[in-house]
């Protein structure tokens, strides 16, 4: 039965100036502004307005949430392992060609090395500068990251396309994704588990019980990765599908675990 294509399915301050005191007497005397005229009698006072409130700090001027800054390292760390991954078996696929698809195979391998290692520099320049960049330079870092991730996807669409790739080639690249998922999302959960730790007895309980659960789906997850690596060619829309599911709802888990964190922490 024929393969259905698939696409892959993670500080500023401000100063406050300081006027310099006069220092001559003379100059205090040039300087300083005669009083003010008494009202006419019967006159109504002069009001004065309100100073205006202080403007409340920027996204742009205050460093971003450190839970924020720590859930899209992770992501990005996420992506890279699979980029990673992903490359190797395209690779490893390339060097098996021969003939004329080899050269458009080779030139399409260098491609997705070229969007891997930009995606690499952007992720080392967040994890660099997260302790001083702003909510929104984070967030526009990710959606750089995410951009170079959709190129990255759609080049290995190409790639594959390109040599006319068996649907075993296809898979393995998927399930190449999967296992440096799967590492990943242990790492993840050790780091939730360390930053629970930090909290207070009465605030840890409910932290405990939602990690507990993310771990109970993250075994769910195992299973349908080994369903999808078991799967033909005739299963394995179904299987990829429920896979993603359960991934969905291990990404939901792991936000509002995050969100619990940020707001225990404040």
């Amino acid at each position: 039965m024929p393969f259905r294509a698939w696409k892959m399915g993670a500080a500023l301050f401000g100063w406050i100036a300081i006027l310099p005191a006069a220092t001559a007497h003379a100059e205090d005397l040039a300087t300083t502004p005669a009083p003010a005229a008494e009202p006419a009698q019967g006159a109504a006072p002069e009001v004065k307005p309100a100073p205006a409130p202080a403007a409340a700090p920027s996204s742009t001027t205050v460093p971003a949430d450190p839970s924020l800054t720590r859930q899209a390292i992770a992501w990005s760390q996420e992506r890279l392992a699979e980029l990673d991954a992903s490359v190797l078996v395209v690779e490893k696929n390339a060097s098996e060609l021969k003939g004329a698809v080899k050269a458009k195979a080779d030139a399409a391998v260098k491609q997705l090395q070229e969007t891997r290692d930009a995606y690499r520099a952007k992720a080392e320049a967040m994890l660099d500068n997260s302790r001083t960049w702003t909510a929104a330079q984070i967030t526009d870092a990710r959606k750089s990251l995410d951009d170079s991730w959709k190129t990255f996807q759609k080049e290995v669409d190409t790639y594959l396309d390109e040599v006319h790739a068996d649907f075993d080639t296809r898979k393995a690249v998927l399930l190449a994704q999967v296992e440096a998922r799967q590492k990943a999302l242990e790492s993840t959960i050790s780091k939730l588990k360390a930053d629970a730790g930090k909290l207070a007895q009465d605030q840890r309980a409910a932290v405990d019980k939602q990690i507990a659960a993310l771990e109970k789906k993250v075994e769910e997850l195992k299973a349908r990765a080994a369903s999808l690596k078991k799967a033909s060619a005739s299963s394995w829309d179904k299987a990829k599908q429920a896979y993603e599911d359960v991934r969905t709802r291990v990404v939901e888990t792991y936000q509002s675990i995050r969100d619990s964190l940020s707001d225990a922490m404040k």
